[in-house]
């Protein structure tokens, strides 16, 4: 499967926290965020987050709503478990 990888949450301005986003959206699993990307619907694949040098980014492609990064930031926090 092909991954298009987007940065959705920038934690520190050296190294964002990327995560890569797929444009199969069958079927959503708990750690995965639905995304509109360019006006298309995509998922957040929040399992496969990383961290990677700012450098390696080339443009900036795309946002994600405030919505979205909302629903991203709940599927992080039940993925890593972290309780408020």
């Amino acid at each position: 499967m092909n991954y298009r990888f987007y940065c959705v949450c920038e934690l520190e301005p050296i190294c964002p926290e990327v995560v890569p986003v797929a444009s199969n959206i069958k079927k959503r699993y708990p750690s995965e965020a639905y995304v509109s990307i360019a006006g298309n619907k995509n998922k957040a694949l929040i399992d496969q987050i990383a961290t990677v040098s700012k450098q390696r980014f080339r443009k900036k492609l795309a946002e994600v709503s405030s919505s979205e990064m909302k629903q991203i930031g709940e599927v992080i926090k039940l993925h890593f478990g972290i309780i408020d």
